[in-house]
């Protein structure tokens, strides 16, 4: 595994690898805002101008599609990592690489797509997703399969949503009515939905790495 450094003249700096220690390289001599590690060491490094740089491991997000590329070369705001990929941020589009386990067989691989979702106003990941919340107040997930909803849209009956949180595999909208909604993949218990649904006058929601608490505006907190 890896260890790095960035200056405050903005070089960074790393050492070790994934078979043994070795000596300090510089990877880059200026410029570098921030760098950003998936689980499985693929590493994106987001340089002041906006430019995306990407290395390690190449099927945990080390390296991407050209077309994905092309797009990494300015304009980055943002960018979140999952386990085995990141998401970036540009403009209102949100660009996804990496790979992801098939749902149902851990042999395989499912790939981000080369093309972004657009109108994007805020992102957000957990462990195994990247979803986008639009400005139309909808949400798009991009992830690891039908377990986890890869491809979910948001019912757009309901209303519109304000901000979104996450456990390790799911994520909860809070809508602008107070009420939430929950997709992906998460440890249900009995009644769960049923709960879910009649939830209403949420405030907040708070998550950990497997369950969620709701605050409501009387007060109370249900788990």
């Amino acid at each position: 595994h890896m260890v790095g450094g960035i200056t405050n003249t903005g070089q960074l700096y790393t050492w070790g690898n994934d078979q043994h220690p070795s000596s300090m390289n510089t990877l880059f001599s200026s410029g570098v805002r921030s760098v950003y590690g998936s689980y499985y060491r693929g590493y994106a490094v987001l340089k002041n101008d906006g430019s995306v740089h990407l290395f390690g491991h190449t099927n945990y997000g080390g390296s991407a599609h050209a077309n994905v590329l092309t797009a990494l070369t300015s304009g980055i705001t943002k960018i979140l990592p999952t386990m085995f990929g990141f998401c970036a941020l540009k403009g209102t589009e949100m660009w996804t690489w990496g790979s992801l386990f098939h749902y149902n067989s851990y042999d395989k691989y499912i790939t981000y797509p080369i093309t972004p979702v657009k109108n994007v106003k805020e992102m957000y990941s957990n462990y195994y997703t990247c979803t986008a919340l639009l400005h139309d107040g909808t949400s798009f997930t991009v992830g690891a399969g039908k377990v986890y909803d890869d491809g979910h849209l948001s019912n757009p009956s309901k209303a519109p949503i304000s901000r979104i949180v996450s456990t390790h595999g799911s994520s909860v909208a809070i809508h602008e009515d107070r009420t939430i909604s929950i997709w992906g993949y998460y440890y249900q218990k009995a009644g769960d939905d049923t709960l879910i649904a009649q939830l209403s006058d949420v405030e907040h929601v708070f998550a950990t790495l497997y369950a969620y608490a709701a605050l409501t505006g009387s007060g109370n907190v249900i788990t």
